[in-house]
């Protein structure tokens, strides 16, 4: 996860970025590691690539469940909440790669 894009409050997009990197990706959601923490329930909104060399990104809406301050940021649990085809189907490509190479 490069940057996230924005963080919407209920009615709301509050536009905000936040560099992060993701520990642990499942079909369901993921376990990332963010410089600050966010509240619990907040969604998020980041971009996947389609392809390896696509250009252009699908969003992916996400929902903060927990953190957990550690010594190099905020381990941050996420569920995924939103996403299209393309975005999904860009998801489960990365965690079948993920699980084929353990």
């Amino acid at each position: 996860m490069s940057n996230v894009t924005s963080q919407r409050e209920p009615p709301r997009t509050v536009p905000q970025s936040q560099e992060g990197k993701i520990i642990n990706l499942a079909y369901g959601g993921m376990l990332a590691r963010l410089a600050a923490p966010l509240p619990v329930h907040r969604e998020i909104i980041f971009g996947i690539n389609p392809t390896p060399t696509s250009t252009q990104h699908e969003n992916v809406y996400a929902k903060a469940l927990h953190h957990h301050e550690t010594a190099d940021g905020f381990q941050t649990a996420f569920a995924f909440t939103a996403m299209g085809d393309l975005g999904r189907d860009a998801l489960n490509s990365c965690v079948d790669q993920v699980l084929l190479s353990s």
